[in-house]
């Protein structure tokens, strides 16, 4: 039970910063775009590296990786920036197999061929 109580603190850490880079990279998805969304997910992990968003720390402050090493904290940063990494390779693969399927739709015209 501190376990999830831990990563429910930790994933409201930041939740401003997170929040717009969580819909940037769901607006990037939605538009196929998936290697821009990729980009935004790597971000935030970059960002949760140093507890600018996701830090564990009472009162989330911002931490150097170095600091937390020996912590129990350090175990949750890496599970938050392996989360981000990984769902951002997922975004490159999937931009990399559908690259070719579906072209994007920009203009009325070209709605109206299909």
């Amino acid at each position: 039970l501190n376990a999830t109580l831990l990563h429910l603190s930790v994933l409201a850490g930041g939740f401003i910063i997170s929040s717009l880079l969580w819909s940037s990279a769901l607006a990037e998805m939605i538009d196929r775009r998936f290697n821009r969304a990729a980009l935004f997910l790597l971000i935030a992990g970059g960002l949760a590296t140093f507890g600018i968003i996701h830090s564990p720390l009472p009162g989330d402050r911002m931490f150097w990786p170095s600091q937390l090493t020996e912590s129990a904290h350090f175990r949750v940063v890496i599970e938050m920036v392996c989360s981000y990494v990984i769902m951002a390779l997922i975004l490159v693969l999937l931009g990399f197999f559908t690259r070719n399927e579906n072209p994007v739709i920009t203009t009325d015209e070209e709605f109206e061929s299909l």
